[in-house]
């Protein structure tokens, strides 16, 4: 057992815990005497477990024998009026340890356990009923004495169930607590009261402390409901039925800690329901007490342990906490289960997927390769059981990407496309996986099948704007040139006046289309001072393009040379919008 002296230069966080465990006959010293302790009072029952945690001084200066003195006093006083056992218990031992092995606890819920959410999650992984600790808030350094040096003591009493309570207790309030205890007996005899002030002027700090501090565990250990009687009062009042309707409605009205309540004595009086565990599990997932989440999913498995739901929600929450081997671990039992559902080899790709990421953070070996390899296996086979799933095919799309697998990858989505319609995700990941490769032309085709003709509104917008914008700008570089390439040529005599009108009607009208899919687009922020220099590109290769018609049909130099300067201006906007970076946000 480690001293206060130990304890402070061990664990820095706090100075001492104790977990103090009450005989069962203590019910009738607490003064709990109704007739239904009295039935109990025979039957073998768990004794109620109070943990006791005594930290550094907040705002006082560090006092360790002082502290050690009421430490002490309050440890005699447990066995001696509580008949209690005092255990020494600190961030190392057995229990705490497990149960972070098994993640019920997380290492900052043991670092800070002076935190109210903390302490009370410690509670209930130790099993104790009611939890107290406590804050030295004054010392007077001028005191003589050892055990009356502290003068204020902070307290907070932390049940396992119903609210807690806090005060701050002060050696004057206890003074005349004890005083009105002594004006409540003028009628004794003046031989008793007088001993009774000898005793009261002789009583230390460090005494009066520890009386407030066991009436005050005596009081709420009579108030606090038990587990049984929580029980009876459900399976008195309504059905399970009713009960699960009340938690629901009160998990929708966010009332988190009153839903798990009710969650959790209806598995006391069921405990084989995995049912119950499961809306429990998806009550704390919610509540984003996710360690709660896991224990609860893992219970309704033990329970029973075909439970398909179970597994998925465990599998899913698992991958979420990026647990990768306990997420796969859980994915491939549900895949023994039912290997004919797509989304159980959905989730152990991505399981094995995130798996290979993490390995590959620390060595490249043939282990973050056979990952890879089994990620793609149950890509293909979530494929082949459902092949219309868009979010299997895109995620299998981007992780061959990641694997630069372009073609494969570019292979897959071809055919997604054309068996189904097209989808915003699948449309932009075909667009950056060809302007990627260079295969302007294919991305613009892709594009403009997509969108038909007129461009459909609703799925441009919905699609990001970098991929859009590079396709659409790299299909009217090539029209542009091909038209300047076309004036030329027909000012030379190279092509006939209607071969030149067929084919200048031709890029006339690719153009405009592009033109018109450009102005539909909403451009980002940082890409707005681009983008409308390249709307103003676009409107005057359209205008040079009419003077070109023009100028085929007349052949008025006059016209070829405002067309050329038309082409020079529309150049020269097109170069500024692709210089212009977007703007930084301050």
């Amino acid at each position: 057992m480690f001293s206060c002296r130990d304890i402070h230069t061990r664990c820095p966080c706090y100075s001492v815990i104790f977990v103090v465990t009450l005989i069962a006959n203590s019910m009738q010293a607490l003064g709990v005497r109704d007739a239904k302790a009295k039935a109990k009072a025979n039957a073998p029952v768990t004794a109620p477990q109070v943990l006791i945690l005594l930290l550094e001084p907040r705002a006082a200066p560090v006092d360790d024998d002082a502290q050690e003195a009421l430490v002490r006093n309050f440890k005699e006083a447990i066995k001696t009026q509580l008949k209690g056992e005092v255990i020494s218990f600190t961030p190392i031992l057995p229990s705490i340890q497990r149960a972070m092995q098994e993640h019920r606890l997380t290492r900052r819920q043991v670092a800070s356990p002076y935190e109210p959410s903390n302490f009370k999650h410690i509670l209930r992984v130790l099993g104790a009923s009611i939890g107290l600790w406590m804050r030295v808030a004054e010392v007077d350094e001028k005191a003589k004495r050892v055990d009356d040096r502290i003068t204020q003591v902070e307290v907070h009493i932390v049940p396992s169930r119903g609210e807690g309570s806090s005060e701050l207790i002060d050696i004057e309030q206890l003074r005349a607590e004890a005083q009105s205890a002594l004006d409540d007996g003028k009628r004794a005899k003046k031989r008793m009261r007088s001993k009774k002030r000898r005793k009261r002027s002789s009583a230390t700090h460090v005494q009066l402390f520890v009386t407030a501090l066991i009436k005050r565990i005596q009081q709420a250990v009579a108030t606090s409901p038990s587990g049984d009687d929580a029980g009876e009062e459900t399976t008195d009042s309504s059905n399970l039925a009713d009960a699960l309707a009340r938690a629901r409605a009160l998990a929708k009205q966010r009332k988190w800690e009153d839903a798990a309540t009710i969650y959790r004595k209806l598995i006391r009086q069921n405990p084989d329901n995995t049912m119950l565990y499961i809306e429990l599990g998806q009550l704390y997932e919610n509540a984003r007490r996710l360690t709660d989440a896991v224990l609860e999913y893992e219970r309704a498995t033990r329970v029973d342990p075909k439970c398909v739901e179970a597994w998925r929600r465990l599998a899913m929450l698992q991958y979420k906490r990026q647990r990768a081997i306990e997420a796969l671990r859980a994915a491939l039992t549900l895949i023994a289960l039912a290997p004919d559902d797509s989304q159980h080899y959905f989730i152990a790709a991505r399981a094995a997927r995130l798996r290979a990421v993490q390995l590959s953070r620390v060595y490249a070996g043939w282990d973050v390769m056979e990952l890879q390899r089994r990620a793609q296996e149950y890509y293909r086979k979530a494929l082949e059981l459902n092949p219309d799933d868009t979010n299997i095919v895109a995620e299998a799309v981007e992780y061959l990407i990641e694997l630069h697998k372009r073609d494969e990858a570019l292979k897959l989505l071809r055919q997604h496309i054309s068996r189904s319609k097209s989808t915003p995700r699948l449309l932009a990941l075909c667009l950056t996986l060809l302007t990627g490769m260079n295969r302007y032309d294919e991305a613009y085709g892709v594009l403009k099948q997509a969108l038909g003709d007129p461009a459909k509104e609703q799925l441009l917008k919905s699609l990001p704007f970098e991929p859009v914008i590079k396709t659409l700008d790299s299909h009217w570089v090539q029209v542009f040139n091909e038209t300047v390439r076309l004036l030329e040529n027909f000012a030379e005599g190279l092509i006939s006046r209607e071969d030149a009108q067929e084919e200048l009607d031709w890029l006339s009208d690719d153009a405009e289309r592009t033109a018109a899919i450009a102005r539909k687009l909403t451009p980002p922020v940082a890409h707005r001072r681009s983008h409308e220099h390249r709307l103003l590109s676009y409107e005057l290769f359209s205008q040079a393009v009419s003077v070109t018609l023009l100028y085929i049909e007349s052949g008025d130099s006059l016209h070829l040379r405002r067309a050329y300067l038309l082409y020079e201006n529309a150049r020269a906007e097109w170069r500024t919008a692709q210089r212009l970076k977007p703007k930084r946000r301050r």
